[in-house]
């Protein structure tokens, strides 16, 4: 890996988290002032959280390569997805390729891909809900792989 290869990852890498968290707000306006009240800390924390990816993206877009910590906040925040007894977290935006299991009525393995955003960061069901998932999202944990390799060549600081 080259000086180079840095300068596309990250500018992808701004790129992606900018779009990502602009599609996201705008979702997250677009669902209405009733919804948003109803629910306000939680659209408030999912708004801070399309805000910070548009802030990580921008960072990396002013060629930033000693600011690589708060995009590996902002990935970290986007692999997991856990649910348990109807209540959980998830938090995506962009492509997502996800791997995990579910036990809705029986446990499944499965592995899904799509290009998404979230306009949620914490899951509430009202009905019963029994099922209790862990889902991990690869594509942010192949970034934050990739941000500690280039970091161990030495060609970013974190």
């Amino acid at each position: 890996m080259t000086k180079k290869f840095e300068k596309y990852f990250r500018l992808f890498l701004a790129f992606y988290q900018t779009i990502g968290g602009l599609i996201g707000i705008y979702f997250a306006f677009s669902m209405g002032l009733r919804s948003y009240f109803s629910h306000f800390i939680i659209h408030t924390i999912v708004l801070f959280l399309f805000v910070f990816s548009v802030y990580c993206g921008l960072i990396l877009f002013k060629n930033k390569v000693i600011n690589y910590k708060p995009t590996l906040i902002n990935q970290y925040f986007q692999s997991i997805k856990i649910l348990i007894l109807g209540y959980g977290y998830e938090y995506y935006t962009g492509f997502i390729c996800r791997i995990g299991f579910t036990d809705t009525p029986d446990i499944k393995l499965f592995f899904e891909t799509k290009l998404v955003y979230s306009t949620r960061a914490f899951v509430y069901s009202n009905d019963v809900n029994y099922e209790i998932s862990l889902i991990i999202n690869i594509i942010p944990v192949i970034l934050i792989l990739l941000i500690y390799k280039i970091q161990t060549l030495k060609l970013i600081k974190i």
